[in-house]
C-alpha cells in the first residue's frame, strides 16, 4: 500500500488500516480525521492526493485510494505543510503519485508477486514510441484473502496515456484510469476479542457482509506551455465518473457520482544576485462534484433490497485562487511565501 512507500517521509503518518488500500494518512497534523469507520472506510481528509497531478481528493477534502497502486508508480513526491497552497483546497499536505514512465524504445514489463493470506498481485507494463509520442499503460491485479474475516479485497486497476509534444517546448498528455476496487470491512474490536481472538472480525459486520464495491474511471488532459526561457503557462482538465456501492449500517447503498474539474497556472523563474533564484506562481484551479446516493434496505443475503429508504443528493463546488513565490537561496535553502482564497459550496 501506499503506506510502505511513504513510512520513512519525516513528517508523514502511514498507516494500514486492514493490510489493503485502506490507510491513514497525515501529514504534520493534517489529515488527522483520517479513515475512519464505516463510511470513511477506504479514505482519508485533509491532505490532497493527485496522480500525476490529477486530482484522487474530492472538493470537499476527501481521498479514496481506489487508483492507486504502488505497481505502476515511477516517482513519489511529497509536500508538507503550507507549501502546498497552490495545489487546492485540503491542501494540509500533498501526495502526488507519478506513473508516466520515461522511455525511448519499446518495452514491457510483467511483475508477479505472491505472499501469505492469499495475496496475489500480477501487473503488465509497457510502452511504445508513436512518430515523437510516447504511448505506455500499465494493468494491475491483485487480491488478498485478509488475515481477518470479512477482510476479502481483490482491485483491477488500468493505468495509461499518450504523451506528445506538440512543437518546441509544448507538451500534451492524455490520461486515462479505470479501477474496480471490492474490500470487505472487518470492522472494530473490543479488547477483550483482541485479547481471545485478533483475526476475527466485528460480528455486526461479519453478518452483514459491510464491504465497498468501487468502480471509477477518469479522463484528462494536461498541457505544458514554455513561454521562454522564463515563463511558462500550464492547463489541466478532467472528468471522472464514479459508481459506489457499500453494505453498511444494515443498508445497501448505491452512489452515482461524476466529478469534474481543471486549473491553469502562470510560473516566471528569475535569477538574481549570485545563487539566489525566485519563481512566482500565479493559477486558479475549480472543481465540482455530484450525484445521487440511494439507500435500500439490506436482503436477507445481505444484497440491495427491494425497498428504497431515501434518495438525496450530495454536490460540492470548489473555486480556488492561489499566489506563492519561491525563492531559493544557494543549495540548501528555500524561502516560501503562499496565500490561497476558496469558494466552497455545498448543495445537500
Amino acid at each position: 500500500g501506499l503506506n510502505d512507500a511513504l513510512i520513512a517521509v519525516p513528517g508523514v503518518l502511514a498507516q494500514s488500516r486492514y493490510g489493503t488500500g485502506d490507510i491513514r494518512l497525515v501529514i504534520r497534523g493534517y489529515g488527522s480525521r483520517g479513515a475512519g469507520d464505516r463510511s470513511n472506510s477506504g479514505t482519508s481528509r485533509g491532505v490532497r492526493v493527485l496522480v500525476n497531478g490529477i486530482p484522487e481528493t474530492e472538493p470537499d477534502g476527501r481521498t479514496s485510494f481506489d487508483n492507486i497502486d504502488l505497481a505502476a508508480a515511477q516517482s513519489i513526491d511529497v509536500v508538507r505543510s503550507n507549501a502546498s497552497a497552490q495545489w487546492g483546497n485540503a491542501a494540509g499536505g500533498v501526495v502526488n503519485v507519478n506513473t508516466i514512465p520515461d522511455f525511448s524504445a519499446p518495452f514491457i514489463a510483467e511483475d508477479n508477486t505472491l505472499g501469505g493470506f492469499g495475496l496475489k498481485r500480477i501487473s503488465l507494463s509497457g510502452g511504445v514510441p508513436v512518430g515523437l509520442a510516447r504511448a505506455f499503460g500499465t494493468v494491475v491485479n491483485s487480491s488478498y484473502d485478509g488475515w481477518r474475516k470479512n477482510s476479502m479485497s481483490s482491485r483491477t486497476i488500468f493505468d495509461g496515456g499518450i504523451v506528445a509534444p506538440l512543437g518546441e517546448g509544448t507538451t500534451l498528455r492524455t490520461l486515462l484510469l479505470a479501477s474496480a476496487n471490492r474490500f470487505n470491512v472487518p470492522g472494530p474490536l473490543t479488547q477483550a476479542q483482541m485479547d481471545a481472538d485478533p483475526a476475527q472480525a466485528n460480528a455486526t459486520y461479519l453478518a452483514r457482509r459491510e464491504r465497498r464495491d468501487n468502480k471509477l474511471a477518469r479522463v484528462a488532459m494536461t498541457l505544458d506551455h514554455r513561454i521562454d526561457a522564463a515563463q511558462r503557462f500550464s492547463a489541466m482538465a478532467f472528468v471522472q465518473p464514479k459508481y459506489l456501492q457499500r453494505s453498511e449500517r444494515n443498508t445497501y447503498r448505491d452512489f452515482n457520482r461524476y466529478h469534474v474539474g481543471g486549473n491553469a497556472v502562470y510560473r516566471r523563474s528569475d535569477s538574481m544576485a549570485g545563487d539566489t533564484k525566485a519563481t512566482f506562481s500565479l493559477g486558479t484551479d475549480v472543481a465540482y462534484q455530484d450525484g445521487t446516493i440511494l439507500f435500500y434496505t439490506l436482503s436477507a443475503t445481505q444484497e440491495r433490497g427491494t425497498t428504497l429508504t431515501d434518495n438525496k443528493r450530495e454536490g460540492t463546488n470548489n473555486f480556488g485562487l492561489f499566489a506563492s513565490e519561491d525563492v531559493e537561496i544557494g543549495r540548501h535553502w528555500v524561502l516560501a511565501l503562499g496565500a490561497r482564497w476558496d469558494a466552497i459550496t455545498y448543495t445537500y
